[in-house]
């Protein structure tokens, strides 16, 4: 077999296989040259949907507690220890639900986890409406946690396992834009209905997201490389089949003929190979990056109008202040998923990493708003994370894909998410704005370019 791209470093293992895994690893070989010679259409359209509402419920979800928690922690006089495990409580399942998740769409398949991830996050998002007190807000955003912790790691997944490698880069970009819009539609909702309905109302919002289910459920097929990975090459044959006539009939062309490729890994691969020899340097070297922008990412998220109002901003101006900065993560995605398209995941990262570090230890000596804004959009531009993400699902094989992705979000999300977001009102009180920011300014600007720097590269490469 021939692969026609060479910007990829293969994942040559040797591992003892057995027929019938060579069997399914040919299969899957030529399921992956008919996904790949698939053209751009309405079928193209239909999966990014699903990782762009899966994403926005995410954003949406997540950023709740960050539009309302000035507020909240004055109706409920809250204590810096009590408002940090409010903010972080949703976190912290969140990196549970990210644990068992990958196992879970490793054995059970990738559409399920999506579904149910979708409709535990949108419910309990719902019923927090109804919290009245520090505690109920805790067991409902513990709830929706475990729901954002299922669709995290597995929407990327999915979406990898279904788009060719000239357009995994840019549609994964995409998503990440989304994640953006969620964060900042957030905001800003929470900016104009909070003064005037409360902050309870704002957990409503989200409750739209719910109408996605059905569509998850009715249109999206299961990924047929899972379904390869497990045996099931009949049902996957008929899952390309019924992609293949819609493409054709939708594009009204005959497809290109097909051509034979080079897979990216010689072997299927089971959830615990990430800890093997072959792929633990690899592990190690994305969980570092990860975790390292999880701190930065959930110090943001989580305490950036706090942040501001320690900068003397009043609290309606800085949820205002915070949501320009969260659009500046949108085309700094969509740039971001261009950048590694072209010049390789690797180096994405690396760039956007140096970038982040920079406009964080800026941040820590700025005073005056409109550089805070400023330099706080830096941040939020060049944001990692569709590189990162990228990069995880690319370098593990499909039976152990699952699991690769779901344990880098478990030990990032719990370093970066619980351990140290749920410190940093402490670390504020002690330390200031100015050291802290210089603190995580450093990390990332040696880290996570030399973690990322440090893996293999899968640019181009066909999973």
């Amino acid at each position: 077999m021939v692969q026609s791209a060479d910007k990829v470093e293969r994942f040559r293992i040797v591992v003892p296989q057995s027929q019938a895994d060579l069997d399914l690893l040919r299969k899957s070989a030529e399921l992956s040259a008919r996904l790949e010679r698939l053209p751009n259409s309405r079928f193209n359209i239909m999966i990014l949907a699903v990782g762009m509402i899966a994403f926005l419920v995410e954003g949406m979800d997540t950023s709740v507690v960050a539009a309302i928690i000035g507020p909240l922690k004055m109706a409920l006089k809250l204590t810096p220890t009590e408002t940090g495990t409010l903010s972080v409580a949703a976190v912290l399942t969140t990196v549970f639900g990210a644990l068992i998740v990958g196992p879970l769409a490793d054995l059970t398949g990738r559409k399920k986890m999506l579904i149910a991830g979708v409709l535990i996050a949108e419910v309990c998002t719902i019923l927090t409406y109804f919290a009245n007190s520090f505690t109920t807000f805790v067991l409902f955003r513990l709830l929706t946690g475990l729901g954002l912790g299922f669709i995290f790691p597995i929407t990327l997944t999915y979406l990898a396992e279904f788009v060719g490698s000239k357009n995994r880069a840019y549609y994964t970009g995409i998503c990440n834009s989304i994640l953006g819009l969620g964060y900042f539609l957030t905001l800003l909702i929470g900016y104009v209905i909070v003064p005037f309905y409360g902050y309870h109302a704002l957990f409503l919002v989200p409750g739209i997201l719910l109408l996605f289910v059905p569509y998850l459920i009715l249109v999206a097929p299961e990924s047929p490389r899972w379904l390869v990975a497990h045996g099931h090459t009949a049902e996957a044959d008929k899952v390309i089949s019924n992609i293949e006539a819609k493409v054709a009939r939708w594009t009204k062309k005959p497809l290109p003929a097909m051509r034979e490729v080079r897979i990216a890994f010689d072997e299927i691969g089971k959830p615990g190979r990430i800890f093997s020899k072959e792929y633990l340097r690899t592990t190690i070297a994305l969980w570092i990056m990860f975790s390292v922008t999880f701190m930065m990412f959930y110090t943001r998220l989580l305490y950036m109008p706090m942040i501001l109002n320690l900068h003397r901003i009043n609290l309606k101006h800085s949820l205002l202040y915070a949501a320009i900065m969260n659009a500046a993560a949108i085309p700094g995605n969509l740039l971001a998923g261009a950048l590694m398209h072209y010049i390789g995941r690797r180096w994405a990262v690396a760039v956007y990493g140096i970038f982040t570090g920079i406009f964080v230890l800026a941040f820590s000596f700025a005073a005056a708003p409109w550089l805070l804004i400023l330099l706080g959009s830096g941040i939020f531009w060049f944001d990692t994370f569709s590189a990162q993400k990228m990069l995880i699902n690319e370098s593990y094989p499909t039976g152990a894909r699952g699991t690769g992705a779901s344990a880098a979000e478990f030990v990032a999300r719990f370093l970066g998410g619980v351990v140290w977001a749920g410190s940093v009102p402490i670390l504020l009180s002690i330390l200031g704005v100015h050291s802290l920011f210089i603190l995580m300014g450093v990390a990332i600007l040696f880290l996570v370019p030399v973690a990322g720097l440090s893996v293999k590269e899968t640019r181009a490469a066909i999973l």
